[in-house]
């Protein structure tokens, strides 16, 4: 019963929205062929009271929808702007916090690779010699280089150069002595528990048969920050 009478108050609700459109259309028709009469030049704005009720609807209606278009300019389109940034910032809010979320799920895992890297890295430094232990690295080089049937025509420690998070110590070392003698040389420079680097070679032979080999041995130091405290 009740849907029965909720159906048929539809049905007018609806009759009568098509007949308030029907006579809307009507009226609109009217006042356009109005307007399409009228001469404009003898209109008085002053005594706009007294102008056709089809010119004052149009006025009407005319200033309306210009008050909607400035208050979308005005009103609507800063905020609409200011909701796309924000849709924005939510997205990267988003991204941030799916990035967060994922590394504090993964902060063990985390951790655990920090305390290999600097193990890794304590390791390798160990390798680096420090300033008091150059001397005998060159000792060492020199001796090697002896060792291997050579005769160390120079060997010096150069100005060291500044990298980034290390300091270079450049070697200039020059040997004489047979071919096979300079690979049993360099293969045992490679296998010294310091890190020693090689580069620049050259390779000459003098008139005699003798030959001869320059180069420029790297070594390391690390940087310290100022901030970081050696390990004991």
């Amino acid at each position: 019963m009740t849907d029965a009478i909720d159906r048929r108050w539809l049905f007018r609700q609806r009759d009568n929205l098509i007949a308030i459109g029907r006579q809307a259309v009507i009226v609109a028709r009217q006042d356009w062929a109005q307007l399409r009469s009228l001469n404009y030049a003898e209109l008085d704005i002053a005594k706009a009271a007294d102008w056709p009720p089809s010119l004052r609807r149009a006025s009407i209606a005319m200033v309306f929808i210009i008050s909607l278009l400035i208050s979308y300019f005005a009103v609507f389109s800063p905020l609409e702007q200011q909701s796309r940034e924000a849709q924005k910032t939510e997205l990267k809010l988003h991204d941030r916090y799916s990035q967060l979320a994922f590394q504090a799920a993964n902060l063990d895992t985390y951790r655990a690779q920090m305390v290999d890297l600097k193990s890794s890295l304590n390791a390798l430094l160990e390798q680096l010699p420090s300033d008091s232990e150059v001397p005998e690295l060159l000792e060492e080089i020199g001796l090697l280089a002896n060792g291997s049937g050579l005769a160390v025509e120079s060997l010096s420690l150069e100005q060291e150069r500044e990298a980034t998070f290390y300091n270079e110590l450049p070697i200039a070392l020059k040997v004489t002595g047979g071919y096979h003698d300079f690979g049993h040389f360099i293969a045992g420079l490679a296998a010294l528990p310091r890190i020693v680097t090689l580069q620049d070679f050259v390779l000459s032979s003098s008139p005699d048969g003798v030959l001869s080999l320059s180069l420029e041995a790297l070594t390391y130091r690390y940087q310290r920050p100022v901030n970081e405290q050696p390990e004991r």
